[in-house]
């Protein structure tokens, strides 16, 4: 294993991490949707729960292979287990890792081993566990962290908790605190199993909730995540009437509330430039 730490890679992607909003999660034993077009901000090749033990083995050695001349992100295995050993020995060095998504994140010791494990790859850390959200800020805090990622499937399994949006909100307010305290984007929301028009009931509470983006499985669903995390005309005739009032540096600004209006209205603007190019922006 390397013991370098580096500064991450720079996926090539037309919509940078940052702004991801539709993860598409790939089963890596199916092959044949490796570089399947989509429409999905990023694809994750899922060597994890997409994939049952036994065949691991040959998943990863396919993963490694299409990764020789295409590029993908890879979900690995949890830190401390066989299969994850043997997934980034697999991984170190193949040209077309744009970076890793680590399941079953719980500490910030985990995030450390596997930077050194595969120096200058992005992580995702995706916190699916109790001690995962009560730990969530040193996760994120830690170097190589890119982002974090709820995994509401596991995370309920762990703690009984129901698919409700007031059962599942302290741990999706601790992954959004978490995230600005560290400075980082946004967190990813554990994907929407249900189809139509429960995705976009669950878009809409990511959204309202703080997360900016949202995990999927059905490629059909990016395009309707991808329109959900961006601004809509609404929110864009809002953000350029504060603008006009309160001036482009805040020169008109007269009370205590306009500061932060401003600001939001100017997070608004910038999202139009990195989503001006996407079809889902509104026209």
């Amino acid at each position: 294993m390397s013991s370098g730490v580096q500064t991450p890679t720079v996926p090539s992607s037309t919509i940078s991490i940052e702004f991801a909003r539709s993860w598409l999660l790939v089963s890596a034993a199916e092959t044949h949707r490796f570089g399947a077009p989509t429409e999905a901000d990023v694809t994750v090749i899922d060597l994890e729960d997409g994939v049952v033990g036994e065949r691991r083995a040959t998943a990863r050695h396919e993963v490694v292979r299409f990764l020789q001349t295409s590029d993908a992100w890879v979900r690995i295995n949890p830190c401390g287990t066989t299969d994850y050993s043997a997934d980034v020995t697999a991984l170190q060095s193949v040209p077309g890792l744009q970076g890793v998504v680590l399941a079953k994140t719980e500490s910030a010791e985990q995030i450390s081993t596997l930077v050194t494990d595969l120096p200058g790859i992005a992580v995702v850390a995706l916190v699916e566990t109790a001690l995962g959200i009560e730990c969530a800020f040193e996760i994120a805090s830690t170097p190589g962290t890119t982002r974090l990622a709820f995994g509401k499937g596991d995370y309920r399994r762990d703690t009984l908790t129901a698919d409700e949006p007031g059962a599942l909100a302290y741990a999706r307010g601790r992954l959004v605190n978490a995230s600005r305290a560290a400075r980082l984007p946004g967190p990813i929301d554990g994907p929407c199993l249900a189809g139509m028009p429960a995705l976009e009931e669950a878009t809409k509470l990511a959204s309202d909730a703080g997360m900016t983006g949202l995990l999927c499985i059905d490629p059909t669903d990016a395009p309707v995540i991808n329109r959900r995390f961006v601004p809509s005309p609404a929110d864009i005739t809002w953000a350029m009437t504060v603008i006009d009032r309160l001036g482009e540096n805040g020169e008109n600004i007269t009370a205590g509330c306009d500061l932060p209006m401003l600001a939001r209205a100017r997070r608004i603007l910038m999202l139009v430039e990195v989503f001006e190019s996407s079809p889902a922006l509104p026209r």
